[in-house]
C-alpha cells in the first residue's frame, strides 16, 4: 500500500549560527511546497523560536490548519485537523532516539491507498479557494506549553504557485513567520523575508559554501552569484552552493542570486542577502547632545531629529528607514557615548509632517524598532485595521525590511484640550466602569466609543477605566501582553482620537483611567 505523508519536525541542534539570531527556523523537503506535492518534510527548531518545549519531555501535539484568501487575518485558520484540548493519538509527535533525533508528526493516508496532497488532505471542496499557507503550532497535553515563533506568533509556511519563477537562499535558514509569503512572482526588491546570518564574522573572513550558502529555484534555471556586485559564479541547476567568498569590503555587504528559467528567458527571480563588516570600528564617539532623552527628540525647524537608544555593551548600532531608501548606509552609523550606554545619530532633510518608518541594526545582526516610539508599523497586524477605524495609516515597507518598525513625524499636528478645567472625582466617589473596547462595541474603535458616552453616563458613572490601549501583540487583546509602552495601540484608532475621547469624557464629567501594564512586556518588543 502506498502511503504519502508529512513531517513536522523539531531539529533539535544548531549548526553554525548563533542562537540569539532566530527566530523560528524552518525548512522543507520538498523547498518549494504547492498544492500538488504529495509528500511534505517540515523541520521547525526546538533551538530556537521561543523555545517552549525545549526542556519539555512528555508528549508533543500538533495543532495544523491553513490560511487561505478567505482567511480575514492571520489568526483565522481554515480547516484545522486538531481540536485544541483534544489529545488525539492522531495528532502525537514521535521522538527519534540519540542525541540528533527529531521531534516528528506524521500524517499518512487514509489506509486506502488515498494519495494525499494539501487540498485532499483538508478536504477543501471549493476548487476556487486559494490555499496561501499552511498555519501550525505545537504543544504539550495541557495546551499550556506552545511552541511558537520568538515573538509568539504562530508559525506558517507557505504554498507556492509552480507556475511562477523562484528563487532563495535556503541557507542561512528562513524564519516561520505569517509574512514570509512568495505568493506572486517577485524580484528581490519587491518582497521581505528573514533570513540569519553569522554575528562572528568579520573582515577577511572566507564564508565557505558548506556552512553558511544555498540557494534553490523552483525550476531548472541558469543561476548567478554576486558578491558585491561582481559575478563569483554561474551555473544551471535547481541549486548552487555558493563558492569560497572572501570578505573583503569594510562597510556594506551584499551576496545576490538570480536564476533565469532555461525554458523561458523572461522568467526570472532573485535573492540577496546584505550585511556590514566591522561597523564597531568605524563608529564615533561623542557626547550625548544636551537635554537629549532616550527616543525621537524633535529638533526646531521640524527637519530634523535626534535619536537616541540605550544599548550598552554593544558594539555598534545603525539607525535605517524611509530616509535611507532602506539601505543600510555607513552614514548612519549612531555615535556612541563615552560611557559606552548610549548611541545617537541626527537624522536631517526631513519633509516636515511627513511620517517615517525606521529601525535599528545592532552589531551586524539584529534588527528592531524604537522602544521609545509612539508608534509601530506592524507587518502582521495592521493590515486588519479597517480604514474607518485608523484612516490613511501609513503602509508597512513590505520588500525593503521585515518585522515591526518605529515611525516618527516632524511637525505632527499636536491635539488641542478643549476641557482644561477638568475637576477629577474624589477617590471615595469614583463610580468605575471597567471597559474593554474590543468586546464593549461592534465597531472597537474610539469614535464609536465617543458615540456612546451618553449611554454610559446614564449609568450613573463617573469614570470610565480603559483595558490597556498602549502597543500590544496582535489585534484582539485584553492589552496585557504589550510590547510598545510608549505607543498607542492602532486597532482602536489614532492616539489624537483617543485624547478626543478623554476631552469629550470631561466635558461630561467623566474621568478616564488607563490601565498601564508596566511589569508585561512580550517577544516582539525589543527588550526581548
Amino acid at each position: 500500500m502506498k502511503h504519502t505523508y508529512f513531517i513536522i519536525a523539531f531539529l533539535l541542534h544548531a549548526v553554525f549560527i548563533n542562537n540569539a539570531l532566530f527566530s523560528q527556523v524552518v525548512k522543507t523537503s520538498p523547498y518549494y511546497l504547492t498544492t500538488q506535492n504529495t509528500f511534505y518534510d517540515v523541520f521547525a527548531s526546538n533551538n530556537y523560536g521561543n523555545q517552549a518545549l525545549i526542556n519539555y519531555h512528555g508528549k508533543v501535539y500538533i495543532h495544523i490548519g491553513l490560511i487561505t484568501d478567505k482567511s480575514v487575518s492571520p489568526t483565522d485558520w481554515r480547516y484545522v485537523k486538531s481540536n485544541w484540548g483534544v489529545n488525539s493519538e492522531q495528532y502525537v509527535c514521535t521522538r527519534e532516539t540519540g542525541n540528533n533525533g527529531f521531534i516528528k508528526f506524521t500524517i499518512s493516508d487514509d489506509s486506502k491507498g488515498t494519495l494525499y496532497n494539501v487540498r485532499t488532505y483538508f478536504n477543501i471542496t471549493d476548487p476556487n479557494e486559494k490555499i496561501l499557507k499552511i498555519a501550525f503550532v505545537f504543544r504539550d497535553s495541557s495546551g499550556s506549553i506552545i511552541q511558537r515563533n520568538r515573538d509568539n506568533t504562530d508559525m506558517y509556511m507557505p504554498i507556492y504557485d509552480d507556475n511562477f519563477q523562484y528563487v532563495e537562499f535556503a541557507s542561512p535558514l528562513k524564519s516561520a513567520s505569517f509574512q514570509y509569503d512568495y505568493i506572486n512572482p517577485k524580484l528581490e526588491s519587491q518582497y521581505s523575508k528573514t533570513l540569519y546570518f553569522p554575528s562572528d564574522v568579520k573582515f577577511g573572513d572566507t564564508l565557505s559554501n558548506g556552512n553558511i550558502f544555498k540557494a534553490i529555484s523552483n525550476h531548472l534555471s541558469h543561476i548567478t552569484v554576486e558578491y558585491n556586485g561582481q559575478i563569483i559564479s554561474n551555473a544551471t541547476n535547481y541549486f548552487t552552493n555558493m563558492p569560497p567568498i572572501v570578505l573583503n569590503a569594510i562597510g556594506r555587504n551584499k551576496i545576490k542570486v538570480t536564476a533565469i528559467d532555461v525554458n523561458n528567458s523572461n522568467s526570472i527571480a532573485s535573492d540577496s542577502i546584505e550585511f556590514y563588516l566591522n561597523l564597531s570600528q568605524n563608529a564615533a564617539t561623542l557626547p550625548l547632545p544636551q537635554g537629549m532623552q532616550e527616543g525621537v527628540n524633535y529638533e526646531p525647524g521640524d527637519t530634523s531629529v535626534i535619536l537616541v537608544q540605550y544599548a550598552p555593551n554593544k558594539g555598534s548600532m545603525l539607525v535605517f528607514g524611509d530616509f535611507s531608501n532602506w539601505q543600510y548606509d555607513i552614514k548612519y552609523l549612531m555615535n556612541k557615548t563615552p560611557d559606552g550606554i548610549y548611541y545617537w545619530k541626527r537624522i536631517t532633510g526631513l519633509i516636515p509632517k511627513k511620517e517615517y518608518i525606521y529601525q535599528f541594526l545592532i552589531d551586524s545582526n539584529l534588527v528592531v524598532a524604537d522602544l521609545w516610539c509612539e508608534k509601530v508599523s506592524d507587518p502582521w497586524n495592521d493590515q486588519w485595521i479597517p480604514a474607518e477605524t485608523y484612516p490613511n495609516l501609513i503602509q508597512y515597507p513590505f520588500g525593503k525590511t521585515n518585522g515591526i518598525a518605529s515611525v516618527f513625524q516632524t511637525g505632527k499636528f499636536k491635539y488641542a484640550f478643549q476641557n482644561t478645567n477638568f475637576i477629577k472625582p474624589e477617590r471615595h466617589k469614583l463610580v468605575v466602569y471597567e471597559l474593554l473596547i474590543r468586546d464593549f462595541l461592534q465597531k472597537s474603535n474610539y469614535q464609536t466609543l465617543i458615540d456612546t458616552l451618553n449611554y454610559l453616563k446614564n449609568l450613573g458613572i463617573n469614570a470610565i477605566e480603559l483595558l490597556p490601549v498602549t502597543e500590544f501583540e496582535g489585534n484582539l487583546s485584553w492589552g496585557y501582553n504589550v510590547a510598545y509602552h510608549f505607543a498607542v495601540d492602532k486597532y482602536y484608532g489614532p492616539e489624537d482620537q483617543l485624547k478626543r475621547f478623554i476631552d469629550v469624557c470631561h466635558s461630561k464629567g467623566i474621568a478616564v483611567i488607563l490601565d498601564a501594564v508596566l511589569n508585561h512586556v512580550f517577544g516582539s518588543s525589543p527588550i526581548c
